[in-house]
């Protein structure tokens, strides 16, 4: 697994986007890094659906997600990445 076109954001709670390519070389886009205040974590791909609701689209173990959370972070803070407050506009 790796990240791709990790991008820094600064669109309220969601701080970088970035892709990931699965070992049988499977492209999932639009991973978030989150943080509310209480940590970055990652936010799976969601969709709006008709009842203005927002769902997951990807499904993944907790420990393939601890995997994913601790590279993501790690090329987060590489790229200068911060938890700061910021509450620029996004789509989200």
């Amino acid at each position: 697994m790796k990240i791709e076109n990790m991008q820094l954001r600064d669109w309220n709670y969601t701080k970088a986007t970035f892709d990931v390519v699965t070992k049988e070389d499977i492209t999932i886009k639009n991973f978030r890094i989150v943080d509310t205040g209480k940590g970055p974590f990652i936010g799976l791909p969601q969709e709006k659906e008709s009842d203005g609701e927002y769902y997951n689209r990807v499904g993944m173990a907790k420990e393939l997600k601890n995997e994913l959370t601790e590279l993501a972070l790690s090329q987060f803070e590489e790229m200068g990445g911060d938890d700061g407050g910021g509450t620029g506009p996004g789509p989200f």
